[in-house]
């Protein structure tokens, strides 16, 4: 091979190098150009969603509750039990001493509410339930519903129904009445507990409960 063959080998090598080099140039600014592309599409997606808050389904799996009126049905929910008595027109009644937990068991306190009522006003089963007591503690007329490991105790009354009979949410079982030294005839003391030493404020078993949506364990 002569010299001058020798300088148009070099001559096309160069220009094959130079070539090449050039397509890797031009392939990089194409795959440039669609990352780019890609990368506004991304953000014209998420955009309004960063906006708004995470999908209802992505925030149920993250724990959070949803936005909007499904939420709103879920996270509020009716009372777990219905008033004893029936105010006017069928309103809830008054109530005219509130519950006040003593610190210790035997300290004083006032273990339950007081409602406003009359001798002979009819008193309702708060929940599906059975009448567990009904007679005179201390000279007082008592009667006592059981629901679940919650007891009802209703001062005064007389109840209507046997012991041990099982009774549906809103069924009369008693009324207002007997003998008693705490409300004067004018009003109804209830109390609600747990067990033998545990009393519950009764208002908390009429009010509306929130209910919080929690993650489920992986």
């Amino acid at each position: 091979m002569d010299m001058f063959d020798r300088q148009r080998a070099q001559q096309y090598r160069q220009h094959e190098h130079l070539k090449r080099a050039s397509q890797r140039r031009r392939r990089q600014g194409q795959w440039q150009l669609i990352a780019a592309a890609f990368l506004t599409l991304l953000l014209l997606l998420l955009g309004p969603l960063s906006l708004s808050g995470p999908p209802r389904a992505f925030a149920r799996a993250a724990g959070q509750p949803s936005q909007g009126p499904a939420s709103s049905a879920l996270s509020q929910c009716g009372p777990a039990w219905l008033w004893p008595l029936r105010g006017n027109a069928g309103s809830a009644p008054k109530v005219t001493e509130s519950f006040q937990n003593p610190a210790q068991p035997w300290m004083q306190g006032h273990r339950g509410v007081d409602l406003q009522a009359h001798t002979g006003q009819e008193i309702f089963a708060p929940a599906a339930g059975k009448v567990s007591f009904a007679g005179k503690v201390a000279g007082k007329d008592v009667v006592s519903f059981q629901v679940g490991r919650l007891t009802s105790t209703f001062e005064p009354a007389v109840a209507t129904l046997a012991v041990g009979e099982q009774v549906e949410s809103g069924q009369i079982i008693a009324h207002v009445g007997g003998g008693s030294d705490h409300c004067q005839d004018q009003c109804m003391h209830w109390g609600v507990k747990a067990g033998s030493k545990t009393y519950r404020n009764p208002l908390s078993q009429v009010h509306p409960h929130k209910i919080v949506l929690k993650p489920q364990a992986p």
